[in-house]
């Protein structure tokens, strides 16, 4: 009976059907920086939550590009591993993070893709699930979809959404001013610069809290007005990979040392119960 059991176990670990990470929605995090190549160079844009909408019995969160008309309305059920999207008035799933290889699904463009395969990949502090969708018909695009992160080629745009004048590849993306999405680092390559994405750390940091020396050489001192209560520090190098990380942090003073990093421009982000406090950019020396 024992032996059973553990065969049943087996069978559904290699059907994947038991997960062995806890979902990360896609859409908890309420905005994303994203670079991306476009027209043969690259591009870096936001897309920003603008309330709610509510169409028919869904609601939805809107999201806009600044600058641009786009609109996109989206909803997760973070239960069912599920993002569904708003297209010409009809509620359709848009992602389905349930699909094991092998799988068939057609989509909201009326085609058939086929799950080729289920794998983890690197990103900026640990690791996602990613889904690779080949495109049945001899005339389609696949879809490469990533927990938490969306389309690689768009967070809230699929492929077979975009004409051949706009089409995107990400290259980086930040959530909420935290980095997450770096293609040198899925790809299993040389880290692509994340740095400049141009995050602008004043929109997350107050000014009650300092950096000093900035440039340092040796040492930085990082004051607030306000204590620190358990918070995390973590320090990126241009490529967004973490160089540094200290925990539970707290008091109204942090000792940075330099160790061994290298000359260059560095981001340091600070998060409280797991929330961005302050991101800034430093500049460290010889």
């Amino acid at each position: 009976m024992k032996t059973k059991n553990y065969l049943f176990l087996l069978l559904i670990l290699v059907s994947g059907k038991v997960f062995s990470q806890d979902y990360i929605p896609v859409l908890d995090n309420a905005s994303w920086i994203v670079k991306a190549y476009f027209f043969g160079g690259s591009q870096t844009f936001s897309i920003i939550q603008d309330g709610e909408q509510t169409v028919g019995p869904h609601t939805y969160k809107k999201y806009v590009t600044p600058g641009t008309s786009a609109v996109y309305l989206l909803r997760e059920d973070s239960a069912a591993r599920k993002v569904y999207k708003l297209i010409d008035n009809v509620d359709v799933l848009f992602f389905d993070f349930n699909l094991n290889a092998s799988d068939n699904i057609t989509l909201s463009n009326g085609q058939n893709y086929t799950v080729i395969s289920v794998s983890n990949i690197d990103v900026t502090g640990g690791q996602r699930r990613q889904w690779y969708l080949n495109n049945n018909s001899p005339f389609g695009y696949d879809e490469v979809w990533i927990e938490g992160v969306g389309c690689n080629e768009h967070p809230v745009k699929a492929s077979y959404e975009m004409i051949v004048e706009e089409v995107y590849l990400l290259q980086c993306s930040s959530q909420n001013g935290v980095y997450v999405y770096n293609q040198g680092l899925a790809n299993g390559g040389t880290p692509t610069d994340c740095l400049s994405l141009g995050i602008d750390e004043n929109a997350y940091s107050t000014p009650q809290i300092t950096f000093a020396p900035n440039p340092f050489q040796t040492d930085l001192m990082i004051s607030s007005e306000l204590s620190f209560n358990n918070s995390t520090l973590k320090m990126y190098n241009a490529m967004g990979q973490i160089v540094k990380q200290i925990d539970h942090l707290s008091g109204n003073k942090i000792a940075l040392t330099r160790d061994h990093l290298t000359s260059g421009l560095y981001l340091i982000q600070l998060f409280e119960n797991g929330k961005l406090v302050t991101s800034n950019k430093i500049l460290v020396r010889d």
